[in-house]
């Protein structure tokens, strides 16, 4: 079961082609799962709410450290598209740090692309998402998202050896029920197709 949430967690890192994950993930980092990737303790976790982005660009780019295959691991791309701005956060929880209410920080976020005209459908910064992210002070109002990038709750709550362990930190609510299901099944077809693009392929006898 562990290799297949490792291979749901990749799956999801290259769906959503998260920067938070780069070195090492640091939630699972915090929550002592992966010891290696725990972030500096100028980081603190926050629970926020997405209020509106603006000055925000999409780039179209080449990812020089991965790629996806839309044929079964026929061919490889790395074409992506980069979604740079400004995020307005609602903060509802922060752990550890005073926070304002509301914050301004730079985010990053991407997909990768089949083609350049391929229409971007930013997941991350839609208004009204809740996610988790790592904050630090930047200076007297200023603050910094690290990695420019955030979490989904859920990605973690359906993992057994997180669900208890990141939820404890916070006194709401991070993902109803449903929306876990939902996700557990989306976690399933991942690892059930990946399976099966790594196992050898049966050749009839000559």
């Amino acid at each position: 079961m562990k290799r297949g949430l490792n291979i749901f967690l990749a799956a999801i890192a290259l769906m959503c082609a998260a920067p938070a994950h780069g070195n090492g993930d640091p939630l699972l980092g915090l929550l002592g799962i992966a010891p290696k990737a725990r972030p500096d303790p100028s980081w603190h976790i926050a629970f926020v709410e997405v209020v509106s982005i603006f000055d925000d660009q999409i780039i179209v780019t080449n990812d020089s450290n991965g790629a996806v295959s839309y044929n079964d691991g026929k061919t490889w791309n790395n074409l992506m598209k980069m979604h740079t701005g400004l995020v307005r956060l609602s903060v509802i929880e922060c752990i550890g740090l005073p926070v304002p209410a509301t914050i301004t920080v730079k985010f990053r976020s991407g997909q990768y692309m089949p083609a350049a005209d391929t229409p971007y459908e930013e997941r991350w910064t839609k208004p009204g998402r809740r996610l988790l992210c790592f904050l630090r002070s930047g200076g007297p109002d200023k603050w910094e998202l690290l990695n420019k990038g955030f979490l989904d709750p859920i990605d973690y709550l359906i993992i057994p050896d997180c669900k208890d362990r990141l939820q404890r930190l916070f006194r709401m609510t991070l993902a109803e029920e449903g929306a876990l299901t939902q996700r557990r099944q989306e976690r399933d077809a991942i690892v059930q197709k990946e399976r099966q693009m790594r196992a050898p392929r049966n050749r009839p006898d000559n």
